[in-house]
């Protein structure tokens, strides 16, 4: 899944409740993107904790 644009701590809450496969296979990340570095500034895995 793929997602774009500018999120705000309220939509983040919404879409974190949400389940996605590859958070528990653990493949899915956090890729976020600056206009100084376009490829991404920082990276994080998501993993789930039960």
């Amino acid at each position: 899944m793929a997602v774009s644009g500018v999120r705000t701590a309220a939509a983040a809450a919404t879409w974190s409740n949400r389940r996605h496969p590859g958070i528990e296979t653990g493949n899915a990340y956090v890729n976020v993107h600056t206009s100084q570095l376009p490829a991404g500034e920082i990276r994080g895995q998501l993993r789930a904790v039960h």
